[in-house]
Parts: C-alpha cells; structure tokens; sequence
C-alpha cells in the first residue's frame, strides 16, 4: 500500500473513532457492502441514495423502491439487498427479487424512493451460475460495443493474470475460457482488447469489426506521420 493510502487510512480511522455511533454507521456502511468492478471514478448517483442503499445491504433490511427498465418501464420492486457494485461511473445493487423469486441486479440511477420496510433477512449465497449472469448484467450487456473472444487457459488461471476490467471469464474446455468485453465506443473496446497482451480469437461480434478496423487504420495512419526516431 502507498504511504499517500496508509496515510488517508489512518486520518479516516480517527475521524471515524470521533462521529457519533449512528452517523459513523451510515459513513462505512458503503465501504463494507461495495464491489468494485471497474477504476474508481465519480459516482452519477445521489449520495444519500447510496447510503440508504448500503445501510440496508449491511443491515440485512428489505428494500422497497420504484424502479425504470432500460426500455423505460416503471415497476415497483421487493428485494432482499446484498451487494453495491460500482462498475466506472455506474452503481448497480445486487438482490433478491422477493416477488420473482430470483437475483437481479438493478442500476441505482434507476432507483426510485428506496426505503427500508422493518423487515429482515438471511443473506442467502450467491450459487456461481447466477454470479457470472449478475456480471454480465454489469460488465457487459449494457454496453452497446460488445464481442466475446477466445483464450487459451483455464478461467482461474486467466483471472491470476488479467484485470477484471478486461471482462467477464467464462469456462469453454479443459483448456480454453471465453471471455465477453463491452465498452462504450469502437476506441475503448480496442483498447481493452490490446491490454489484454494475449493472443485472442473473435467468437461473437463480428459486426464490430468495420468499426475496429477503422479505429487500426487511424491509428496506422497517426504512427505513418510520425516522425522517425533518431538513429
């Protein structure tokens, strides 16, 4: 850890042995029900928002709030909250679906008027399979670039090596995993790809290929009027 970390740690551990007990519950109850799936960036939601939010994920209380699909519709939703995962500049809680009876996860900027109702529960494990669709639902469908490459490599061993901002692992063989990455753009799905540093072989997403090659030809283009290097 880096002394400016070790630093702020230390500041924040005794700012934290000064608050009142119910304000110093609200302040580290994001910090203990948070993943973090992508660099930290500035969050689009309200704060208060997400400390309600993390209080019930902590507290094991059951949330009410309204909620707005991606295609626009309002529903009203009953969950048992469990996780907070902040995905660049987006929040996402992960929870029970008590009225589908299934995990979901839900984009807090979509969340409307989340309260507790009084009710508790008992965290219930997240089973893998449903782990890897919650991911996907996070790190790659609501992207609007997307394609799905080919590794060599188990998925534990690919996970020890690439940064999990890369994209979602999943199992194919013995000896090869799958892996799905979305961006936001052509440039920063490229970009993605050639951090990975690994040979890949395209399974999905042929259509973005015209796209991605214009960004490879701009770039040919950048590093052709580049003056050479002194010999």
């Amino acid at each position: 850890m880096g002394g400016i970390e070790a630093t702020s740690l230390r500041l924040l551990g005794k700012l934290d042995q000064l608050m009142p007990m119910r304000l110093r519950r609200k302040a580290t109850a994001l910090h203990a029900v948070t993943l973090s799936l992508r660099g930290n960036m500035p969050p689009l939601v309200d704060a208060g928002l997400l400390s309600e939010i993390a209080t019930a994920c902590r507290d094991a209380r059951v949330l009410r709030f309204g909620y707005r699909s991606h295609a626009g519709d309002a529903s009203q939703r009953h969950v048992q909250p469990l996780r907070l995962a902040n995905y660049g500049r987006r929040w996402y809680l992960i929870a029970w679906d008590t009225d589908r009876s299934d995990w979901r996860s839900f984009r807090v900027d979509r969340i409307d008027r989340a309260r507790t109702t009084g009710e508790s529960f008992v965290p219930r494990p997240v089973p893998a399979d449903v782990a890897t669709r919650l991911e996907r639902g996070i790190a790659y469908e609501p992207f609007a670039c997307r394609i799905t490459l080919r590794l060599q490599g188990s998925v534990d061993e690919l996970q020890a090596v690439l940064p999990v901002w890369c994209g979602v692992l999943e199992p194919e063989t013995a000896t090869h995993s799958l892996l799905r990455v979305g961006a936001d753009s052509p440039e920063s799905l490229l970009a993605q790809v050639l951090m990975i540093g690994r040979d890949v072989e395209l399974v999905e997403g042929e259509a973005m290929a015209p796209a991605l090659q214009q960004v490879l030809s701009r770039m040919g283009a950048l590093l052709g009027a580049a003056p050479a290097a002194a010999g």
